[in-house]
């Protein structure tokens, strides 16, 4: 079985769209939550 795969979305990436991910089921971390925001400068 393959490992999931995990978005890591910037600050640019309206926290909608993360939810929306989390509902169908895709894990997701947004950078302003994991406290690392500029990172994908």
């Amino acid at each position: 079985m393959s490992d999931p795969i995990c978005f890591s979305l910037d600050e640019h990436i309206p926290s909608a769209v993360a939810e929306g991910l989390r509902h169908r089921g895709v894990e997701v971390m947004m950078l302003d939550e994991a406290e690392i925001l500029g990172a994908a400068r």
